[in-house]
């Protein structure tokens, strides 16, 4: 999962717990990141599930496998008490569904392309305009729903850089695209890594 995301490159593993290293506060000549640098098991694991793109797609699986379409599962929506982010985020199926959809905008690198590129053509699918009420409705990725109609996203395979070393809102379609540590340069941002590319830039303007 971790190549489809950010690459197929043989050290995008490694940069990714560079990153996520990083975010927690730690410098990467910590003896410790070497030591979870070289595991094979469940420690190198949870750091890599620390990076949101990964962790958000193993437990988007897991929560939609659990409570969808069983929406009356007691602990998968609740109005907790005044506070609690479970009662502005998932307080039924309605408004949970309204996120989910909303989260899959933000993590729209993440989802399939409809562009293909090979070593001599690209192929590009059209697909036809469709009334919409949520991104659910539009082909993900390759669309998005704008004004009650499915219209192709004009940032189809684009994404946003993270910004430990590339400037925000930076465009991207590969971790080439963005700024490596100048000093250790094998760590570098990676596509996709940085806010949401509709924070960034309106599909639908």
């Amino acid at each position: 999962m971790i190549h489809t995301l950010y690459g197929s490159d043989s050290d995008v593993d490694l940069r990714v717990l560079g990153r996520v290293w990083q975010e927690a506060g730690f410098d990467l000549s910590d003896p410790r990141f070497t030591m979870i640098a070289n595991d094979a098991g469940d420690l190198r694991k949870s750091w890599l599930l620390r990076d949101p793109g990964l962790s958000f797609i193993l437990e988007a699986r897991a929560v939609r496998n659990r409570c969808f379409p069983e929406v009356n599962r007691g602990e998968c929506f609740k109005r907790g008490k005044p506070g609690d982010l479970t009662t502005w985020f998932a307080p039924d199926a309605m408004t949970a569904t309204k996120v989910i959809g909303e989260l899959q905008e933000l993590f729209d690198c993440a989802a399939a392309s409809i562009t293909t590129t090979t070593s001599t053509t690209t192929t590009t699918t059209t697909v036809p305009v469709n009334a919409c009420a949520d991104i659910f409705d539009c082909n993900a990725g390759a669309e998005v729903c704008c004004n009650g109609q499915c219209k192709p996203n004009p940032y189809a395979g684009q994404s946003v850089c993270s910004t430990l070393y590339t400037p925000a809102c930076t465009l991207c379609r590969t971790d080439s695209d963005c700024h490596c540590n100048p000093m250790y340069p094998i760590f570098c941002d990676s596509c996709g890594g940085g806010d949401s590319i509709f924070s960034c830039v309106n599909p639908c303007s």
